[in-house]
């Protein structure tokens, strides 16, 4: 799920989701516009949805289970 979508459905903001995982708000808002959190991050974000926004939603796997475009 993008996270953009996840905050909508779930009323949360980026302030709030900025307080959540300790990630800068501007830097959730540039996630929201197409550029990749690094792992350490996705995991925070991870933890923060209740695990609906995963490492998958950005870095999705191929067959073999490896990272794309990682």
């Amino acid at each position: 799920m993008l996270l953009k979508d996840w905050r909508h459905l779930r009323g949360r903001t980026q302030e709030w989701l900025a307080e959540e995982t300790g990630i800068d708000q501007a830097l959730i808002s540039k996630y929201e516009h197409g550029v990749r959190p690094l792992v350490p991050n996705v995991r925070k974000i991870e933890a923060a949805t209740g695990g609906e926004v995963t490492l998958e939603d950005w870095y999705p796997t191929g067959a073999k289970g490896e990272v794309k475009g990682g």
